[in-house]
Parts: C-alpha cells; sequence; structure tokens
C-alpha cells in the first residue's frame, strides 16, 4: 500500500525534485476517497 510510490518519491527526490509527495494509503486510498473509478490492484 504505496511502497512502489514511496521508492519512486526517493528517485524523484535523489534526482532533484523538491515538491513529490507519497500518498498514504497508495492507489487503494486513492480509489476509496478521491476516485471510485480507479482499479484497485
Amino acid at each position: 500500500m504505496g511502497g512502489r510510490s514511496a521508492k519512486a518519491v526517493q528517485q524523484l527526490q535523489a534526482s532533484g525534485f523538491r515538491k513529490v509527495w507519497n500518498l498514504a494509503g497508495g492507489i487503494t486510498r486513492w480509489s476509496d476517497d478521491v476516485d471510485p473509478s480507479t482499479p484497485k490492484y
């Protein structure tokens, strides 16, 4: 639940990006709270 995006955030920050965030709960929470049409994997 958000592990892959946490790794992506780390890689982006290591590349110099500063305005990046990892959403708690990952895509499942996004689907539950924001956009129920988003498929859950």
